[in-house]
């Protein structure tokens, strides 16, 4: 079988990118065929790049015809059995997703929600404390209250996110990680014939360790070390995370934070008003191969994520290392974080809650040992490659057999 997968994942750290990476690789082991075109606005023709075929978005009703052209010639040169989409949302319209489904056999993977809603998502509040610390967050991170523009720009998205979803169940197998994402695709009339859950897997661990020790904080008589992996944007809670930093200043630590993004400057300059730059040390973007020390040198792993998350796999991965990881209760993550069994769940918002449970693992040794074991042995039982192809194989064949439901 030959598989084209299709994203517009422009860097190539991040969940959509280290999952595709592992998928190819896992199939390509099993025997079958794949190739792989990213969707990029402004490419003109087909450029080759990293492996991929860069191939121009096509979301707009005027360039969607143009664009689709693109995709249809790497069709053709490629002659794959069916088509599997990963987060293609901001990138490839209504039309482009219903002449795609047309051609070949489509499988859509849904790494996020924001399709299914009409208005768009909203992060919810952070539950920062009031007073100095609050004034520090709006002050450093937060920008300007939504402009008379910014609810045009909303509003003139509701037609197209309508569209989008129309097509979406036009499809003939959606996968999903999560059971959230799942109850909320029948709540929106998703024909459940054509949904498939598959947990993600992960291949990282000790056996499968690459990359060099880097950076501080890396020696026995240094304090442990909490991680955060991740970009650093509102919705994944890089403010909440610094807020449970300065709730546990009074306990020994250092923080290693790695990733990049819109909130990098912001979260800096928080850091530096709070008296914490000696102990906060921002990394930057880290290769896929290079992640693997960061994980190893860590005692805890925190997971802030404000909103739904398709399944957090940087918490998947710290279970591989035997990591304990303390993460807000929100969709895909309660997949693989149980409570008090291989890390700790809090509500979303509750800073103390989740510094607390932080504490917790960096004064016991022993404690952050047990919740690490239980959570390499689950991802060894529950959450393994083989298991995930099977169903994926499966899920695929459907698709070129049936058509199920199609209208």
């Amino acid at each position: 079988m030959k598989i084209l997968h299709v994203h517009d994942k422009q860097q190539a750290a991040g969940g959509v990118r280290t999952y595709l990476r592992e998928l190819v690789a896992a199939l390509r082991h099993e025997g079958h065929e794949t190739a792989v075109v990213r969707l990029q606005r402004g490419v003109k023709g087909i450029r080759r790049e990293d492996g991929e075929d860069l191939v121009r978005s096509s979301v707009g009703p005027v360039s969607s015809a143009i664009a689709f052209r693109g995709l249809e010639d790497v069709i053709h040169a490629e002659r794959p059995d069916l088509v599997h989409l990963h987060s293609v949302f901001t990138t490839m319209g209504p039309a482009a997703v219903r002449r795609l489904s047309r051609l070949l056999p489509t499988v859509l993977t849904l790494h996020d929600i924001h399709p299914l809603y009409c208005w768009g998502l909203k992060v919810p509040s952070d539950g920062l404390a009031s007073g100095e610390m609050r004034r520090l967050v709006h002050r450093f991170t937060r920008g300007p209250a939504a402009t008379l523009a910014s609810r045009i720009k909303q509003a003139s998205a509701w037609p197209l996110r309508r569209l989008l979803a129309r097509e979406y169940r036009r499809l003939d197998i959606i996968l999903v990680a999560n059971s959230y994402f799942r109850e909320e695709l029948l709540a929106r009339r998703f024909d459940p014939r054509k949904l498939r859950f598959i947990p993600l897997f992960t291949s990282r661990g000790p056996g499968n360790s690459r990359g060099r020790e880097a950076g501080e904080g890396t020696g026995r008589s240094d304090p442990p070390v909490i991680l955060f992996v991740g970009r650093l944007s509102e919705e994944k809670g890089i403010r909440s995370f610094i807020g449970m930093l300065d709730s546990i200043r009074d306990s020994r630590w250092c923080a290693e934070i790695v990733g990049e993004g819109p909130e990098e400057e912001g979260a800096r300059r928080l850091v530096d008003a709070l008296g914490m730059e000696g102990r906060v040390f921002f990394r930057g973007p880290v290769a896929f191969d290079e992640l693997d020390p960061y994980y190893r040198r860590c005692r805890v792993v925190v997971v802030p994520s404000l909103i739904p998350e398709n399944f957090g796999l940087v918490g998947l991965e710290s279970l591989a290392f035997a990591k304990p990881v303390v993460a807000f209760r929100v969709s895909g993550i309660t997949e693989w974080l149980r409570d008090g069994i291989n890390g700790f769940l809090v509500e979303p918002s509750d800073l103390q809650a989740m510094g607390n449970r932080v504490r917790r693992v960096l004064e016991s040794g022993q404690l952050a040992a047990e919740l690490g074991r239980n959570g390499a042995r689950i991802v060894r039982t529950e959450f393994t490659r083989e298991r995930h192809i099977a169903v994926l194989l499966s899920a695929y064949e459907d698709a070129l057999r049936g058509r199920v439901g199609r209208v």
